[in-house]
């Protein structure tokens, strides 16, 4: 007798076989894409994609066409995706070889003579206003004068070279590396922050940020690890400024083999990444002077010293009063000439190791906690706003020696 099978169950039986036919081309498809190499399988992809909207058109337009052939049609679909895209990469690239003109067209192979490009660290315009403010900020810093006329005559130079390049003009090289000499607590730091700002308003540098470190932030422990530690260091300088504080330990008066590992990476990195990374080292004059005789491309390199004098008294004591007023303190007239004779004593018993603005600042914040020490023991209900912040002669804690 002949069995009858329920229209419904072939219906699920036709569903299915179709279901594991679509699973059987995912696999093939994901088989596919492990063997080939990733650029040819994402060519066979892009031309599947490119060619479904025409197929799915034509599969509306010639139903009955495809009802009959829509296996070999579709065979020949995907025979076509597999032949043709594997070289859809390659087609691309060489179209892309002969469009445009190479981009580093004023590039000297050896990399050594002046007007040499560097691709990553391409230069861009001029931000005025960072420019301005940056300058703005430098006015804004007490005393170091002839610190400024540098920085202003080093950036007026650099403004005209600018200028200059953009009217086709031949243009001398800059050189962004610099050396700062100076006692502790002279402004350093706080000129290299500015500089970089400087550097990033002029379209000099990309990004402008300012890296700080010291010996040891580029000397490992152990042979052959220096060169990894300075290269990391440089690395996240990049396209910014490098700040080596006491750069004279990496050359001190005995042999040191570390030392001179970094030192000699340190100036490799600065030919190689020359237009992406300015290097500014700072010390005390004598040592630094060590320092840039302790490798023969050394001083080639840095071309660019700025001296930081000691501040005056009057300068030290203009730094308290505006770090005070920074932090809503100010101070009683009998703390003002408190402040002044023991700076004026400090000034003309110093020595190398005085601090400076670094000391004045420590000053102030030892005058708060005494401050907080005297209001807290008198009994903190009945101070107002002016009491909370006034520092009297005894909150400053400083006698003339």
């Amino acid at each position: 007798s002949q069995v009858t099978v329920p229209t419904h169950l072939v219906g699920m039986t036709e569903t299915a076989a179709r279901g594991l036919g679509c699973l059987g081309m995912v696999a093939a498809l994901a088989l596919l894409a492990w063997l080939l190499p990733t650029d040819m399988f994402a060519g066979i992809r892009a031309l599947a994609i490119f060619l479904s909207s025409p197929m799915g058109i034509a599969r509306w337009v010639l139903r009955d066409l495809f009802e009959d052939y829509g296996g070999w049609i579709w065979g020949a679909f995907w025979a076509v995706c597999l032949v043709f895209g594997p070289m859809l990469p390659r087609w691309m690239d060489e179209g892309a070889e002969g469009g445009d003109e190479p981009v580093a067209a004023g590039v000297v192979a050896d990399g050594g003579d002046e007007g040499e490009e560097n691709e990553d660290g391409e230069e861009g315009g001029v931000d005025e206003a960072l420019l301005a403010e940056a300058l703005a900020e430098l006015d804004g810093l007490t005393g170091l004068e002839a610190v400024k006329e540098e920085v202003r005559k080093w950036t007026s130079y650099a403004q005209v070279a600018k200028r200059r390049e953009a009217e086709g003009l031949a243009t001398a090289e800059l050189s962004y590396h610099c050396v700062f000499t100076g006692n502790p607590g002279t402004g350093k730091t706080t000129v290299a922050r500015i500089l970089a700002k400087i550097y990033k308003g002029l379209g000099l540098l990309k990004k402008g940020h300012l890296v700080e470190t010291d010996r040891s932030g580029l000397v490992a422990g152990y042979t052959g690890q220096t060169a990894l530690k300075t290269n990391e260091r440089i690395d996240e300088a990049l396209d910014g400024v490098l700040f080596i504080d006491e750069a004279y330990a990496l050359a001190p008066e005995s042999d040191d083999a570390y030392g001179q590992e970094a030192i000699a990476t340190l100036l490799k990195r600065m030919e190689d990444e020359r237009g992406r990374l300015a290097v500014i080292v700072a010390g005390y004059p004598e040592e630094m002077r060590r320092f840039l005789d302790a490798n023969p491309g050394m001083r080639s390199r840095f071309n660019r010293y700025i001296e930081f004098p000691d501040y005056s008294a009057a300068e030290l004591a203009e730094i308290f009063r505006r770090t005070a007023a920074k932090n809503d303190y100010r101070l009683t007239e009998g703390a003002e000439r408190r402040l002044e004779a023991a700076l004026e004593e400090r000034t003309r018993r110093r020595d190398r190791t005085f601090g400076n603005a670094r000391e004045v600042r420590n000053w102030f914040e030892k005058a708060v906690e005494r401050q907080a020490v005297r209001l807290a023991e008198s009994g903190l209900e009945g101070a107002d706003r002016e009491t909370l912040e006034t520092l009297t002669e005894g909150d400053l804690g400083l006698e003339p020696e």
